[in-house]
C-alpha cells in the first residue's frame, strides 16, 4: 500500500505538469488568430501565467484520472494489486488512495473555479482587448472592416476607409479615429472626426461618422473571455440559462474529480495497459461532448441548464460504480 500512496503524489504532481502544457497547447490556436495582429504588444509570460489558471478549471478534475490510471495500472503489471487483492485488503482499503486524490483534486478545483479562475479570465480578455486597441493604433496597420467588406488603414495624413463592390468603391479618409475592437464578443466601433465620403456621383464631409458591425473572427474567438466566465459565481445571474450553467458547471466540474479518479484507478487496475489509455481518452471526449451538447441545448431553450452542467459527472459516476466491482473481480481472480 505504500508504494500506492508514494505513487499517486509523484503522478499527480506529472499528470498537473502534463495536463498543462497539452491545455495550452490545445488552446494555442485560439490564441494564434491574435499572432500578426498583437504578437509585438503582449507581455507574453503574464499571459501565459494567466491562461494555465484560466484553464486549470478543466484540467484539475482530469489529474485524476491519468495519475490514478498510471499508478494503478503499474502496479497491476508488477503484481501488487493482485497481492493486495489476495492478501484480505477490503475495496475502500484498495481504492483508497484514488479516493484522497479525487477529494484533492476536487477542493483545489473549487478553491480556483469560483473566484481567481473567473479574475484570471477577465484579466486575460482585458490584457488581449489592449493588445489590440494599440495594435489599431500603429501608422500603416490594416485593419478588416465588420463583415470582411472593407479596410481601415492608418498613416501620417490620417485615417482611410475603403469597402464596397470594386465597381462601387466607397473611401473615407478621416484626420481622427478612436476604435473599440469587440475583442470580447461586443460589437465594433469606430469613430471618425473630420470626415471625408466619396462614393459613386457622391462627396460627404461630415464633422464625426460612426462605423458599427458585428462581431467578427478574431472577437468570437475572445468572447470566452467575457462574461459569464469572467464573472465571480458570487456575481452570476440567476434567471438566463447561460450564466446558471456556469454556476453549475464550476460546482460539477470539481465534483467530477473523484468520479474521474476512481474511473481512472478502475481501467488501471482491470484492463491492459494498451486498453486503459484508449478507453480513458474516449471517456474524456464523451464527457466533454455530453457537456457541450448540454450547454447548447440549455442556452437554446431546450432543457435544464442545471442538468446539462451535472450530466457528464452523473454519467461518470456511473460509469465508476459499474467497472470498480469488476475491476475487484479480475484482481481477485489473479
Amino acid at each position: 500500500m505504500a508504494d500506492l500512496w508514494r505513487g499517486i503524489g509523484v503522478a499527480w504532481a506529472a499528470a498537473l505538469a502534463t495536463l498543462t502544457v497539452a491545455g495550452l497547447a490545445g488552446q494555442g490556436g485560439r490564441l494564434r488568430a491574435l499572432m500578426t495582429w498583437v504578437g509585438a504588444q503582449l507581455d507574453w509570460p503574464l499571459l501565459i501565467g494567466r491562461a494555465a489558471l484560466v484553464f486549470a478549471e478543466g484540467v484539475l478534475p482530469l489529474i485524476p484520472l491519468l495519475a490514478a490510471g498510471l499508478v494503478y495500472g503499474r502496479a497491476r503489471r508488477d503484481g501488487n494489486l493482485v497481492i493486495l487483492a489476495g492478501t484480505g485488503h477490503r475495496p475502500l482499503q484498495l481504492w483508497a488512495p484514488a479516493v484522497l486524490l479525487g477529494l484533492l483534486s476536487t477542493g483545489l478545483t473549487w478553491a480556483v473555479a469560483h473566484g481567481p479562475v473567473p479574475r484570471a479570465t477577465a484579466a486575460l480578455g482585458r490584457q488581449l482587448d489592449g493588445a489590440i486597441a494599440d495594435t489599431l493604433a500603429q501608422p500603416g496597420q490594416a485593419t478588416a472592416l465588420p463583415g470582411g467588406q472593407g479596410v481601415l488603414a492608418h498613416d501620417s495624413h490620417g485615417w482611410w476607409a475603403a469597402w464596397g463592390r470594386p465597381s462601387a468603391p466607397w473611401v473615407l479618409r478621416a484626420a481622427e479615429a478612436a476604435a473599440t475592437p469587440g475583442a470580447l464578443g461586443a460589437p465594433w466601433r469606430i469613430s471618425l472626426g473630420d470626415a471625408w465620403l466619396w462614393g459613386p456621383a457622391v462627396r460627404i464631409r461630415a464633422r464625426r461618422i460612426e462605423l458599427t458591425g458585428a462581431p467578427v473572427a478574431v472577437s468570437r474567438r475572445l468572447a470566452q473571455f467575457g462574461p459569464p466566465n469572467a464573472t465571480p459565481t458570487a456575481q452570476l445571474p440567476r434567471d438566463r440559462p447561460h450564466p446558471v450553467f456556469v454556476r453549475h458547471r464550476r460546482w460539477a466540474m470539481g465534483a467530477s474529480g473523484l468520479a474521474w479518479a476512481l474511473l481512472g484507478a478502475g481501467l488501471g487496475a482491470g484492463l491492459a495497459a494498451g486498453w486503459a489509455l484508449p478507453v480513458g481518452a474516449a471517456a474524456v471526449a464523451l464527457a466533454y461532448w455530453v457537456l457541450r451538447v448540454g450547454e447548447l441545448a440549455a442556452r437554446a431553450g431546450f432543457g435544464s441548464a442545471a442538468f446539462a452542467a451535472w450530466a457528464p459527472v452523473l454519467l461518470l459516476s456511473l460509469g465508476a460504480w459499474l467497472w470498480l466491482p469488476r475491476a475487484q473481480r479480475r484482481l481477485g481472480g489473479g
